[in-house]
């Protein structure tokens, strides 16, 4: 709660910056919630697709708009899936770019997904989503980051977000809790490159983050919980689309994703500013 105050604190301080782009404004001594254009476009996308939000997923999309532009994490995002309201509809839409079309990473589905208010949960079987945004086109090598909010979890060999085909030397993914009860963060060549977590609870922010052919990070909740430095030799990124709820291998996740996002690479500082803002996002959901 007191990182969440914090963050609403520093859109009441923007004045003329926040009436502009949006946030928590104070008028006549009340705090207000102004909508930022972005959050609009988002927001309009949902209604025209039938489906409608509750005033706090509104307040809570455009809290996680306004902070992210404050920090600077909205430049920093490619694909940002909020996964608001309760249909398959409502999950599909990429923030960033509001409209049905592949070009604009927007999900779709195969398989078995359940879909409510809490978030997108796989079958552990069938369950796929494509984001459409291909890593070798869309992504820039050696500066990019991914990250998903799970807040179901279970002890299962599945992947949550990224891409494999298959190839250990040229992968991009996270497996948040596999059979053994530990993550797997994978960027490039998860032979040598591979970061493990002894992860008891499995619940929270995940957040895999490149920024140099020799320095690959990973975070859990704001948490760096582990680095490595070998140098990857890869020239180009595979040549696929990012999944959420499996990796293009078959590896099927029975999790429930609540928040998901792609784009380029962050420093320390972003990436912890990125899970506190998501975590808040969250908890203004009621959704931990």
């Amino acid at each position: 709660m007191k990182k969440l105050i914090t963050l609403i604190l520093i859109c009441i301080g923007l004045g003329t910056q926040a009436q502009t782009n949006g946030g928590i404004i104070v008028v006549g001594g009340v705090a207000v919630n102004v909508p930022d254009t972005s959050t609009t476009k988002y927001v309009q996308a949902l209604y025209n697709g039938g489906d409608t939000l509750s005033l706090t997923q509104k307040f809570a999309a455009n809290f996680l708009v306004t902070n992210e532009k404050v920090t600077g994490l909205w430049s920093k995002s490619k694909a940002e899936y909020p996964i608001l309201g309760g249909t398959a509809t409502s999950h599909k839409w990429n923030i960033k770019d509001p409209r049905d079309l592949d070009a604009a990473f927007r999900l779709t589905y195969s398989g078995t997904i359940t879909h409510d208010a809490t978030g997108m949960k796989g079958d552990g079987l069938t369950g796929i989503s494509d984001t459409h945004l291909n890593a070798f086109f869309n992504l820039t090598l050696n500066n990019t980051h991914l990250s998903v909010y799970i807040n179901s979890t279970s002890l299962k060999e599945s992947s949550d977000i990224g891409t494999n085909l298959g190839i250990d030397t040229n992968r991009i993914n996270i497996h948040t809790k596999w059979s053994d009860g530990n993550a797997y963060y994978d960027f490039y060549n998860g032979l040598k490159t591979r970061i493990i977590l002894t992860n008891n609870d499995g619940l929270g922010m995940y957040l895999s983050n490149r920024v140099s052919s020799n320095y690959f990070k990973a975070y859990k909740s704001g948490v760096n919980i582990g680095y490595n430095t070998n140098v990857e030799s890869n020239t180009n990124l595979i040549n696929s689309n990012i999944y959420l709820l499996n990796i293009s291998a078959g590896i099927y996740s029975d999790k429930r994703i609540a928040y998901s996002d792609i784009g380029s690479g962050l420093t320390d500082t972003e990436a912890l500013n990125k899970s506190i803002i998501v975590t808040s996002f969250e908890s203004i959901l009621g959704r931990k």
